[in-house]
């Protein structure tokens, strides 16, 4: 296991209007909200904040629970929205510039960031936000506060496997969760992807002090 310090980290959350499939890339939820800030591990200062609503089809149906989970609406994306593609531009330019990427249950977030830039057909220099390849050419670390704290939080689950034997195991710790491990309680306004943001990017802090690494 390796110890990084990178000096530039940018941390991201989505917004979606659902859980994608098992099996229909089409049927993939839409980001009503992408949020991401960066942070200077140096100087120990926030260098930027951005948050933004996305304009999303008509088609697309934001149903009453994900409008009560995150209190988006219709109605503010319709006022307020932006291109997907433009949102997704801004935090280009500043994860290509960063050393770090984080998330809590990133691998959910990129894949999702993935299916925006394949269904709105994004420009090839677009299509190296949260590329692979492009991080290992570019020396960029994942690290993902949920996959980094299974242990650290311990919440063991109770459940039976496919032959029907009972066993536990340590859950995947909520954004709520990790914080509530760290500080002592859940903080307000999660699922605000910009809210999400900030207390990932608390957690991430905490994290460095006990365990660092860099495990996606």
């Amino acid at each position: 296991m390796t110890t990084i310090a990178p000096k530039r980290v940018i941390v991201f959350d989505v917004e979606t209007n659902g859980l994608p499939p098992k099996n229909s890339y089409q049927q993939f939820p839409h980001i009503l909200q992408l949020s991401y800030m960066v942070y200077n591990t140096e100087t120990r200062t926030i260098e930027k904040k951005y948050n933004a609503y996305i304009k999303i089809p008509h088609d697309v149906v934001i149903t009453d629970e994900i409008t009560e989970l995150t209190g988006i609406t219709r109605e503010k994306c319709d006022e307020y929205g932006i291109p997907i593609l433009e949102a997704l531009y801004a935090m280009y330019l500043d994860y290509a510039r960063c050393d770090c990427v984080i998330a809590h249950n990133l691998k959910f977030d990129a894949i999702m960031v993935g299916v925006e830039l394949e269904r709105h057909d994004a420009p090839a220099d677009l299509r190296n936000l949260m590329n692979q390849d492009y991080e290992k050419k570019t020396n960029k670390i994942r690290y993902c506060t949920m996959m980094n704290s299974i242990e650290l939080c311990g919440i063991r689950v109770d459940a039976v496997n496919k032959k029907g034997e009972p066993f536990t195991y340590n859950k995947w710790p909520k954004l709520s969760e990790l914080h509530q491990h760290f500080f002592g309680f859940v903080p307000e306004g999660l699922h605000d992807s910009l809210v999400d943001v900030e207390v990932c990017l608390k957690c991430y802090l905490k994290l460095q002090e006990t365990a660092p690494n860099n495990i996606a």
